[in-house]
């Protein structure tokens, strides 16, 4: 997820941190050193093979220069590993010499460049195997080197020949690590794990055709070129060891001379695949600018943008509220953290303060200035649609709380109409026909009178009872007559977990700020209790100032993954209580780390007689009660 900052146009080339000048200048000519080495070596041969080297030492070259200048621009990992295949390809070409010791080195670098290099074409362009599949094939080949190849370096007294990468073809020099024997089952071995190599070179084929087809549209069109040459290279792996099993010489010499050539050819691609959009973002950003000055409607702006980016499915998400919220255009709600596959976001900023995010094709994440520059040249228009997002978002947000408010209040209603029903009202029955039962029986049985009497009392307090607990559950008699302090211990007495509360505000506020805290406050503890897995403490905390008052219940407990879990209604119900007096409510919990709910409600003039927002009763700082 990468951030826009004030607008750098794509026509400079730009150091990321860490590749200085200097740096990149030392490696141009480490780039061109080891070239000329190759050369040299191959000069110095008894029976030099010119085209061979050519071919390699401008390998080379381009490896370790293209690896450079990607290091320059991008941003991941992919031109270190382009330089580091590069300075490997060079150990490789040391076979180009007809001395035994740097001929030999020459072959042991050759069993390690083919996983090296097949690994850089299967993480192309991130720099990281996105699949399973490729780190499979990346983990077989170097296992195969590390376990057939390598440890029969000293058991063999000459290398498999032909051998594409050296200049020899048949008096090639010995194996200068040879350890004086050869076993018997070396010839058999070289064979299997040739099997086994064309194996995994023809899997590497496949996992790069899927590759292909799996990858979005502009994806592709990057992909294509360099994946072609790659694959390649990667069936004249399979021809070279068919075509020394069957005594094929024309075979082996075709094989050969596509190894040697693919290498370039695969440098030369990536170097194509990012210069079509230097060539293409100068032409792409001039026209995108000339929209912006018609000061386009939202829906404008994200075609233009398309356009200018290439990706048809572009989406503009607005930040909205003082949260980290994302909307789009009409106010909908936009998750960041859940994107379809093959997406990612670019944030806009300016002054550090986050203005919109724009959701693009993942093959843009590799073209961080034509991306960057397309924010930057469209932050005046993305600010205004932000403000008129964020007005259609609060209005959404403000009809669904309505909404909900309205039927949950249906839902009381029904709930205290079917209580008194049920309670109450039955109980009231009772008592007029023992009234007038009473009525009936005063002259003949006074006896019985009086104890029908008894029992319409006991009925009289029993049916206070129940309208006490149901006048409770509607505004807690403790929170009206002492305050937050003292309801909140109330509160904490009666939840299974060991609960500490902390109210350093003791003033008194006014009722629907307190009770907007005292509910949401109830509504974590509940949760804790149903929901917080392993929790042994919880922790409540109220505290305030002169402009907000703040309040906060934390507890030990497994905690979740907020961005995996959906809002549960008592959440959603928290939300709709602060927002009503112009609050918000924030959660945040990590696996393993606990869970916090937050929340703050602005305090506004309430005309007071000392000026303060609220009805002082105590001095702040003081503890309004706890329980451990």
């Amino acid at each position: 997820m990468h951030e826009v900052r004030p607008i750098v146009w794509p026509s400079q080339l730009r150091l990321r941190p860490g590749r200085t000048a200097p740096s990149l200048l030392l490696l141009g000519f480490l780039g061109g050193g080891l070239s000329c080495v190759t050369l040299a070596i191959a000069i110095a041969n008894e029976t030099p093979e010119p085209g061979y080297a050519v071919l390699e030492a401008v390998g080379v070259a381009l490896l370790i220069g293209v690896g450079a200048y990607s290091w320059a621009r991008r941003a991941d990992r992919y031109g270190r590993l382009l330089v580091g295949v590069g300075v490997t390809y060079f150990f490789v070409t040391l076979a180009l010499s007809d001395n035994e010791v740097v001929y030999s080195v020459g072959r042991v670098a050759g069993f390690l460049v083919a996983p090296f290099l097949l690994y850089a074409l299967l993480a192309f362009p991130s720099g990281h195997l996105e699949t399973p599949a490729a780190r499979a094939v990346v983990l077989a080949a170097v296992a195969t080197v590390v376990v057939l190849y390598l440890p029969l370096v000293p058991l063999m007294h000459d290398y498999p020949q032909p051998y594409p990468w050296g200049a020899c073809a048949a008096d090639c020099p010995s194996n200068a690590f040879f350890a004086g024997h050869q076993p018997g089952f070396v010839e058999g071995v070289q064979r299997v794990r040739e099997v086994i190599a064309s194996v995994i070179f023809l899997a590497g084929v496949g996992v790069l055709t899927l590759q292909v087809r799996a990858a979005s549209r502009l994806m592709r069109r990057t992909l294509v070129p360099v994946i072609a040459v790659a694959g390649l290279w990667l069936l004249g792996f399979v021809g070279l060891y068919a075509g020394r099993r069957i005594a094929a010489p024309q075979l082996v010499d075709a094989s050969s001379w596509v190894l040697l050539i693919a290498i370039p050819l695969i440098a030369v691609g990536l170097l194509a695949g990012m210069l079509r959009w230097r060539i293409s973002e100068g032409p792409a950003l001039a026209h995108l600018v000339r929209r912006l000055a018609t000061y386009p409607s939202p829906e404008d702006l994200r075609d233009a943008m398309a356009e200018a980016l290439e990706d048809p499915a572009l989406e503009i998400a607005y930040r909205v509220g003082t949260t980290t919220g994302y909307a789009d255009a009409d106010g909908n709600r936009i998750d960041l953290d859940r994107l379809a596959s093959g997406r990612a976001v670019t944030r806009v900023a300016r002054n550090d303060e986050p203005i919109a995010a724009l959701v693009h094709d993942r093959a843009l994440s590799d073209q961080r200035d034509l991306v960057e520059a397309a924010g930057s040249a469209a932050l005046l228009v993305l600010d205004h649609h932000r403000l008129d997002a964020e007005l259609r978002a609060s209005v959404r947000e403000l009809r669904e709380s309505q909404a909900r408010i309205l039927a949950a209040a249906d839902v009381e209603r029904q709930r205290i109409e079917r209580d008194l029903h049920d309670g109450a009202q039955q109980r009231l029955v009772a008592l007029r026909m023992k009234l007038d039962l009473v009525t009936e029986v005063m002259e003949r049985d006074p006896a019985r009178a009086g104890a029908l009497q008894a029992e319409i009392g006991d009925e009289i307090d029993g049916a206070l009872d129940e309208i006490r607990g149901l006048a409770r559950g509607i505004y807690p008699p403790l929170l009206a007559s002492h305050g937050l302090g003292e309801a909140l211990d109330a509160v904490a007495i009666r939840c299974p977990v060991a609960t500490t509360v902390r109210v350093t505000d003791t003033r008194r506020f006014p009722p629907e700020i307190e009770t907007a805290v005292y509910f949401c406050c109830r509504e974590a503890l509940q949760n804790v209790a149903k929901h917080a897995r392993g929790a042994a403490r919880a922790t409540v905390e109220v505290s305030g100032d002169d402009t907000t008052l703040r309040f906060t219940v934390a507890d030990d407990g497994a905690g979740f993954d907020t961005a995996a879990a959906a809002a549960g209604a008592g959440l959603v119900n928290m939300r709709d209580r602060v927002a009503v007096a112009g609050g918000h409510v924030a959660v945040r919990s990590r696996i393993g780390a606990g869970t916090t709910m937050t929340g703050a409600i602005p305090l506004r003039d309430r005309d007071e007689p000392d000026g303060s927002p609220g009805r002082r009763r105590g001095s702040p700082g003081q503890s309004a009660g706890r329980r451990a």
